[in-house]
């Protein structure tokens, strides 16, 4: 892909600023200002403008040093056990969160005999969910109780040591909490799937953000988290593995696998996307903390498009994917290619 003005050497020079060279700004106020959106999730197919042409030629990509020391960016234990790892991303701050909401929550429903949940109560809680949940499954969870089961999960000592008893447990599991109570909920709080835990999720994905910086290569994907009870942003996929579940849109190291943002799907989202699509808004939604890193990412054809590569290269990230023909592409060109490789 390049451009019809021969000085247009902008390609290379990426600036930090809201200014970019490449003067694709003024091609993105064109592109940008379409009122017109495909379905939901659809991506868009978009011509180039008439400044911009496709040619079937090699050509040099000019790649600038990548900016960022890849790694943790915090001191790590040396001889760390799961619980230290883990708390790297629920800090004792979020957890207080937690337990200050669950208090309140409790409080408000007037629970008879309620007894303040603290900090190791609810770590223990959360200790029993993951391991039911992953490690130790059985079909309800009152077996995890029972004394003479080979899921007697309760009898850990660092659980039972803790929780105080079977009806503690589900007590906890009944108020448990992500959100203030008491505060009163706007209009678009109200329409929001994930109102109720959309700021402890907020706080978690910040965590990931921080403590570990990618390598130069990264990429997006979608994840499923298994689900088959009742929620209402549950998915069904059933040409995937998993076919039932929460969605999840992960950017990703291609080298160590370390998830460094995500995002929840939560139904069709109606906001506008412009252009570049819902696809497209997803991509730049989560490389928002990234901009003039010269990362290179690498997408399925899910995502890729001629014009979200181009406002990424604006932003100091180059792309590459597979690509569907109606997504942008020179359909007969890519065609040919596709009979050459056969």
């Amino acid at each position: 892909m390049s451009s019809g003005d021969e000085s247009d050497n902008s390609g290379s020079d990426l600036s930090s600023s809201s200014e970019y060279s490449f003067q694709g700004d003024d091609v993105l106020e064109e592109l940008f200002d379409s009122d017109e959106e495909e379905e939901d999730f659809a991506g868009f197919n978009f011509d180039l403008p008439e400044n911009m042409k496709w040619e079937n030629q090699r050509f040099d990509v000019d790649m600038q040093p990548f900016t960022l020391t890849p790694g943790p960016t915090i001191n790590l234990p040396d001889t760390g056990k799961a619980f230290d790892f883990f708390s790297l991303f629920f800090t004792e701050e979020i957890i207080g969160k937690i337990v200050e909401f669950t208090n309140k929550n409790a409080q408000k429903k007037e629970v008879p005999n309620w007894q303040p949940v603290t900090s190791e109560e609810l770590k223990a809680f959360i200790a029993m969910l993951i391991i039911s949940n992953d490690i130790i499954v059985v079909p309800r969870d009152e077996r995890y109780f029972l004394s003479s089961a080979e899921a007697r999960l309760f009898h850990i000592p660092g659980v039972k040591n803790i929780l105080r008893s079977r009806k503690r447990f589900f007590q906890l599991k009944s108020y448990i909490f992500f959100c203030n109570p008491d505060h009163e909920q706007t209009e678009e709080e109200k329409q929001d799937p994930l109102y109720k835990v959309r700021g402890i999720y907020h706080d978690i994905v910040q965590k990931f953000k921080e403590i570990f910086n990618c390598s130069r290569e990264i990429s997006i994907d979608e994840a499923m988290v298994p689900f088959k009870g009742r929620l209402a942003i549950k998915v069904r996929m059933p040409d995937k593995p998993i076919k039932f579940g929460v969605k999840f849109f992960q950017l990703c190291d291609s080298k160590t696998g370390y998830c460094k943002n995500f995002s929840i799907y939560a139904g069709k989202d109606d906001r506008e996307a412009g252009n570049i699509g819902k696809t497209g808004k997803i991509v730049m939604d989560l490389v928002a903390d990234l901009h003039n890193t010269n990362h290179h990412l690498y997408v399925d054809n899910f995502y890729t498009s001629p014009i979200l590569f181009l406002l990424l290269r604006t932003r100091g990230i180059l792309a590459a994917g597979t690509a569907r023909p109606r997504k942008g592409y020179p359909h007969e060109q890519l065609k040919r290619a596709v009979l050459r490789k056969r």
